[in-house]
């Protein structure tokens, strides 16, 4: 793929994350995705069969943009508090250094909107792609606090997650605090959940 090709695309997924985010899937149009990135409506088809597609590239993309992030600097040598720690951080930094694409894709991936606006088989294929980070976070969980703690190890991950996702919600840079200094704050609270 070309240089120029993958740029109209990466311009394409951002667009449709935002518009999807801001006015939902039924109510966005191919039209208003295609205009904010200079484009024709017809041209989009030429990326992507459908408005349902695209729905799924653009949360597809940035998904894997997280896990590379997040999950791709995992390093299974180390021990699992240090593991969960490296998550928690690189979870936080991630939603704050990306903070237009992860308050959009946030958004997109309510459970409702991917039942209402996907064929069920794409639907499965993004929730799975959800499902490895807190699968990663459970296993490592349950190996800190034990398989017969309460909460359990899932319940805890899924809390943890939970934390890191909604910190775009209030963040805002040039803030009394650096993106660094709240995911060392946030892994205080997460080293609470756990109990360590």
């Amino acid at each position: 793929m070309t240089q120029t090709v993958e740029h109209t695309r990466e311009r394409l997924l951002q667009a449709a994350l935002r518009r999807f985010s801001e006015r939902g899937f039924a109510a966005t149009t191919v039209k208003q995705i295609a205009a904010d990135v200079g484009l024709k409506a017809p041209a989009i088809y030429n990326h992507y069969a459908s408005k349902e597609e695209l729905l799924v590239a653009a949360s597809t993309w940035a998904l894997d943009a997280f896990q590379n992030y997040v999950l791709g600097q995992d390093d299974p040598s180390q021990g699992d508090v240090e593991r969960l720690e490296g998550l928690v951080r690189r979870h936080v930094l991630y939603q704050l250094t990306n903070l237009e694409v992860a308050r959009a894709n946030d958004l997109v991936l309510d459970e409702v909107t991917m039942q209402e606006s996907l064929p069920p088989e794409m639907s499965r294929d993004i929730r799975g792609r959800m499902r490895v980070h807190l699968d990663l976070l459970t296993t490592l969980t349950s190996s800190v606090i034990g398989s017969s703690a309460y909460p359990d190890a899932r319940t805890t991950a899924l809390a943890i997650t939970t934390l890191c996702d909604r910190v775009n919600v209030w963040y805002r840079p040039g803030g009394p605090s650096s993106a660094d200094e709240v995911a060392d704050a946030y892994w205080v609270l997460a080293k609470r959940l756990l109990a360590i």
